[in-house]
Order: C-alpha cells, then sequence, then structure tokens
C-alpha cells in the first residue's frame, strides 16, 4: 500500500519506475502497478478504475509478504520518487514529470541570474515553497515589508482553456476565488506593451501558492502567472518560449514597479 503526497494522477503513473527510499539512506527500485496486472490473468483489467486501493509498487526485490519488505528495511513513511523522464527536444518542448513546479522555479533562478548580471539591487524576495502541492507551501514566511506577491506557477492547458505551451498563462480566478484585478491588469497591459506572448484563463480545479498565503491572512496583492504545461500532474510538456514568456513578463513586471 502507498498514500499520494500531492496529486499524482495515478491514470497516468501506472508503469511509471520509481525509487523507494528509507531513513536509513537505503534505496531500492520498483514499479507502479495495478493489482493484478497481467493482462492473461486479469480480465478485467482495462475497466478496474487505478487508484490507490488498486495499486501497489512491485519493488524489485525477492519480496513475497509483508515481513519480506520489513527486513529490507522499508517501512511507513518511507518515500517513493518517480523517475521525472527529462527529456529536451530540438524544437523546444521539453517534456519531463514535475514541471509543475521545476519549470517555475527555473524561471526564479534565471531571473536572479539576470538581476544580478545587471548588477540591479532592489528590493525582490525570491520564495521557494516546498510544500504547494500539499496546500499549505506559501502560507507564510514572507518579510512584513511584502506589498504584491506574484506567484510563478503553472497555466493550466485543456479544453476550454485559452492557454498553450508556448505563451505565458495569466490566471484570473481559480479554486480558491480571483486574483488581485489591478495587478492582473497590470500584467496584461505589460505583456501587450512588450509583445510578450499570453493568455489570460479561469482554472475552477487549481490552488496556488497565492491561494494558501491569501487564506493564511496575508495583507497584499496576489496575482499568478506560468508557462502552459500539457498534462498536469501527468507527463508533462511545455516549451522554451513558454518559459520564456514568463521569464520575460516577470522582468517586465519588476521592471515597472522599480521604474528600472
Amino acid at each position: 500500500a502507498f498514500s499520494l503526497l500531492g496529486g499524482l494522477s495515478l491514470t497516468g503513473a501506472e508503469g511509471e519506475y520509481v525509487t523507494i527510499k528509507t531513513l536509513s539512506g537505503k534505496e531500492y527500485t520498483g514499479t507502479i502497478l495495478l493489482n493484478n496486472p497481467s493482462v492473461h490473468a486479469n480480465k478485467e483489467k482495462e475497466q478496474t478504475k487505478r487508484s490507490v486501493e488498486t495499486m501497489h509498487i512491485r519493488i524489485d526485490e525477492e519480496v513475497y509478504s509483508k515481513e519480506d519488505v520489513e527486513k529490507l528495511g522499508i517501512s511507513v513513511g518511507d518515500i517513493i520518487f518517480v523517475d521525472p523522464k527529462y527529456r529536451e527536444m530540438p524544437n523546444g518542448f521539453i517534456k519531463s514529470r514535475f514541471l509543475d513546479n521545476k519549470a517555475g522555479c527555473y524561471v526564479l533562478f534565471e531571473v536572479a541570474r539576470r538581476l544580478r548580471q545587471e548588477n540591479r539591487e532592489i528590493p525582490v524576495e525570491l520564495f521557494f515553497s516546498n510544500y504547494e502541492e500539499v496546500g499549505h507551501g506559501g502560507a507564510g514566511g514572507y518579510s512584513n515589508t511584502i506589498e504584491e506577491l506574484l506567484v510563478i506557477d503553472m497555466g493550466v492547458l485543456g479544453d476550454d482553456c485559452e492557454g498553450n505551451e508556448v505563451s505565458c498563462s495569466i490566471c484570473a480566478k481559480d479554486s480558491s476565488g480571483p486574483y488581485d484585478y489591478n495587478f492582473r491588469k497590470t500584467l496584461t497591459h505589460l505583456a501587450q506593451e512588450q509583445n510578450i506572448p499570453y493568455k489570460v484563463d479561469i482554472y475552477p480545479f487549481y490552488g496556488s501558492d497565492g491561494s494558501a498565503a491569501l487564506r493564511a491572512g496575508n495583507d497584499f496583492r496576489v496575482a499568478l502567472i506560468g508557462m502552459g504545461v500539457a498534462a498536469s500532474h501527468g507527463t508533462e510538456r511545455t516549451h522554451k518560449k513558454g518559459i520564456e514568456a514568463t521569464i520575460d513578463l516577470t522582468m517586465a513586471y519588476i521592471s515597472h514597479l522599480f521604474n528600472v
């Protein structure tokens, strides 16, 4: 049995290779599989719903019972890491798991690099959260001087969504409600003025560190942008153009804010 950390799609995770890391530092490989996964032994395989109740981790060791697994040193609370399968394609597409939100982290690192390269010292904080996927990542930890929070996350792609992988998505509203209207208006105008490809979208099944920050009672304006990411929480894909557009809009916002 296993428990999910965050919103991994088990439908898309079936067959993925994983690494189990124990508290003592030992590592074991395995595969996420449906219970009774052989098509030659299970005629209901295609109709079975993929869930934590119907799936398991096949460990690459000679284990046949709970006791056998415990003898390996594997116990409750050990973390299972899914192979991200990172690939950069010659045409600019990037395929990987967890682009949500490692791609957003890259945006912040690149913003920091450009600010340093330009020798610009301005009061901007780059905040990295490890717990966004479990709901409370952006709840606290900010300086008391913060007036605006620009969240760099991912743009949702799918039916009824405007976004795409080569643009920066600007989120007007998600499951937590609308983001700051004037903040969003500023970002939209900056994108238009500087010819940064962008799309405005609404995400009814989505939340962010900005949502957590507002729920925690932080008193600042919040906006949300990010590169379009296809197949979120599955085998994701984005494009370098979308990442670059997100970097450009972030830099444009910083320049606008401090007149530099």
